[in-house]
């Protein structure tokens, strides 16, 4: 049985879906905020041993693309900011100049850098702070009672997408999982959506791209997905009109799971459409 998409009137049939993971399946400030305090705490620790704090440079909020209330949690960030779409090697490189910008030398920042970024990760490991999104259970529930292939696509490393997913139970959903470190080139770029569709068997036009980013968007307009579709971040406000929303290469924009499972069909061998 195929699955029919209706998507801005339009229907079409699809074979799988490839997700996002970061703030598409999970909460991303949930886990990622936490992340970030713990590693600009950790920064900015090792630097004041050495630094005054008035001759720091720009906040590394700002640099990662974050929003920070007056207590340091962060509390929104940018879709396209570096937290969002970098990698942790990215996010690295970002931490090293900066502890170079504050005065260090090329060996005292490598070291800020990477003693932060395992203190982190060890936190994070205790802590686990991940939420899944709603109906997120129900929805690959019914995607896999259906036959669809699901696939995880993620600027994420690898191994970390594969660890978060079993925090979350929800690993078993998908046939693969593609981390940035497994192509060549990562988002917005279609290696991922490619290396994807190979595994799980399909063509890029019959599976749909869901995301939380335009980068993932044009990632699968790169590619040639059938759909691309836009989820709303929860720190979006959804009365926030549709032009000023960061999804510009998205066909469709949804706030909730629940949106998605009313746009879908099933088409059967005959070519007869059946409810859901």
């Amino acid at each position: 049985m195929t699955t029919g998409m209706m998507i801005s009137g339009h229907r079409t049939a699809i074979k799988g879906i490839l997700f996002d993971k970061d703030g598409t399946l999970l909460d991303f400030i949930s886990l990622w905020g936490s992340w970030t305090e713990l590693l600009m705490n950790g920064v900015y620790a090792r630097l004041r041993q050495e630094v005054p704090a008035h001759r720091l440079p720009e906040s590394l909020a700002a640099l990662f693309g974050v929003e920070c209330d007056i207590d340091g949690k962060v509390v929104s960030y940018n879709t396209e900011g570096l937290l969002s779409t970098g990698s942790s090697g990215a996010i690295r490189q970002a931490i090293i100049r900066y502890a170079q910008q504050a005065g260090m030398d090329s060996s005292t920042a490598v070291a800020i850098a990477d003693e932060s970024l395992e203190e982190a990760y060890i936190w994070m490991e205790q802590l686990r702070p991940v939420r899944i999104k709603p109906h997120l259970i129900h929805v690959l529930k019914h995607f896999s009672s259906r036959g669809l292939k699901l696939a995880v696509v993620t600027a994420d490393e690898t191994a970390d997408a594969v660890k978060h997913l079993e925090w979350l139970g929800i690993g078993e959903y998908f046939e693969t999982i593609i981390g940035n470190d497994s192509v060549p080139n990562g988002k917005p770029n279609p290696d991922m959506i490619h290396l994807a569709c190979r595994r799980i068997g399909v063509s890029p036009s019959e599976v749909v791209m869901i995301g939380d980013t335009d980068s993932d968007m044009r990632m699968g307009k790169a590619a040639g997905v059938a759909w691309t579709v836009a989820i709303v971040p929860e720190e979006l406000p959804e009365n926030q009109g549709t032009e000023s929303r960061p999804f510009g290469s998205a066909d469709a924009i949804i706030s909730s799971y629940d949106q998605l499972l009313a746009s879908l069909t099933h088409i059967n061998h005959e070519g007869e459409e059946m409810l859901t």
